[in-house]
């Protein structure tokens, strides 16, 4: 067997994608790759796509040497502080450690993986009031906005006002605008009614998730403190 130091340099170089290129097949260290493939829990799926790829560029797999390294390398996975990892990482475990140290494997797998769903439930909660606070933010910003642009227009004076009902036939855009800014003040007081009743429905929403938030983060606390 190969020195572990050399195997796991070539890790960083195996694990990101099985599809290999024509040169690195034609060089490849079947044992290493074997080994890398074990240590991380890899299926046998993850043989077939490189054994697919090389085919690909006419070189065969050295199986025996896969299977020596990669039989070397689940001896390294299947323990207690791997199936911790394996589990914190949110990964299905698919029987790879059967009679090899499986009952370590999985007891650190399940403490793992429960310590996953629980850190999942609390990143859930967490954007979920985020986007709460979100959506109160932009309803506030809506709620007292001037939507009546009618108010920023500086009244008539008196002559002005005399002068407009002078005209023979009236100021028909002026008559327009004041029958739009009558609609448009009856329909602010509607919205700003309607903003109110939904940031209600937003804080008490809001304060139900921070209460399910609070909680999960003291199941988490109190898994992570148990081992």
């Amino acid at each position: 067997m190969k020195p572990i130091f050399s195997l796991l340099i070539l890790a960083p170089l195996l694990t990101s994608c099985a599809v290999m290129s024509e040169k690195e097949c034609r060089h490849a260290d079947w044992e290493s790759i074997g080994y890398v493939d074990g240590t991380n829990g890899e299926t046998l799926a993850q043989l077939s796509e490189r054994a697919d790829a090389c085919t690909e560029h006419g070189i065969a797999v050295n199986r025996d040497d896969y299977f020596v390294g990669r039989s070397n390398g689940l001896d390294r996975f299947c323990t207690y502080e791997s199936g911790l990892r394996f589990g914190e990482n949110g990964n299905d475990y698919l029987g790879l450690c059967i009679d090899r140290n499986e009952e370590a494997f999985m007891q650190g797998y399940e403490i793992g993986s429960t310590t996953h769903h629980l850190r999942s439930a609390v990143l859930q909660l967490s954007s979920r009031i985020d986007a709460i606070d979100y959506r109160l933010e932009r309803l506030n910003e809506k709620r007292y906005a001037t939507i009546d642009s009618c108010s920023e227009d500086k009244k008539p004076t008196r002559k002005e006002k005399k002068d407009r009902e002078s005209k023979r036939h009236g100021d028909e855009k002026s008559h327009h605008k004041q029958k739009h800014c009558r609609k448009i003040a009856k329909y602010t007081d509607r919205q700003r009614a309607e903003f109110s009743e939904q940031s209600l429905a937003l804080y008490s929403e809001r304060s139900s998730l921070r209460s399910e938030y609070d909680i999960a983060l003291e199941k988490l606390a109190a898994h992570k403190a148990s081992y």
